[in-house]
């Protein structure tokens, strides 16, 4: 039976994890709000506490963008739902999709994240194991001679990567709609001289 020490210990770090809980929520309603590198003033006010306790969990705005980068990162470690498709370019068009649909959701986050990540080890790293899992990713569905030419894999990789999206959004202020229309014309043209068949390896995942 736990001591009343043991209590007291237990009760003190489940109000630890909740006011940090609470940081990291207000953090991340911030950042979706496109307030992307929010002051810890304006996070102790959204989260209802003092500004002393925000510094007292977090030393610096950039530890606190390193926890959510990282809370983010974690679906990536997991291998996607296979790609329905039987044929490698329908692959990639839902592969598009979904690329899109996470852009858009994660988007205010990859711009606080840049923000911090020149100075950042650990932020850099993240992004580095983002690259890697993604290209990887691509890769797979498409037939063995567009890996083959450097330029084309390359182009590809540009037109599905965040930073087109994140470009197409806020720099020209495109809707989502016609930013993923962009993006499609652009993958479209990519793609149209090779000969569509079944995908290469049969039953990949991407994402």
């Amino acid at each position: 039976m736990p001591s009343p020490v043991d209590k007291k210990i237990d009760g003190h770090r489940k109000r630890v994890l909740e006011t940090r809980g609470r940081i990291v929520a207000a953090a991340i309603e911030l950042m979706r709000e496109e307030n992307i590198n929010p002051t810890a003033e304006e996070i102790a006010v959204r989260a209802n506490i003092g500004r002393r306790t925000v510094f007292r969990h977090f030393k610096n705005m950039e530890g606190l963008i390193q926890l959510i980068t990282l809370e983010l990162a974690k679906p990536l470690a997991i291998e996607p739902v296979a790609l329905k498709s039987s044929d490698w370019q329908g692959q990639m068009y839902e592969m598009m999709n979904r690329r899109l649909a996470m852009f858009e959701l994660f988007m205010p986050f990859q711009r606080a994240s840049e923000a911090h990540r020149h100075s950042s080890p650990t932020l850099q790293a993240i992004y580095n194991a983002y690259i890697s899992t993604m290209r990887s990713r691509l890769i797979r569905p498409l037939p063995p001679e567009i890996p083959n030419r450097q330029p084309l894999l390359e182009a590809i990789d540009v037109a599905l990567s965040i930073e087109v999206w994140q470009t197409l959004r806020v720099k020209q202020n495109l809707s989502v709609a016609d930013s993923s229309a962009a993006v499609e014309t652009l993958l479209s043209h990519l793609l149209s001289p090779y000969p569509n068949g079944p995908c290469v390896p049969p039953d990949v995942a991407g994402g």
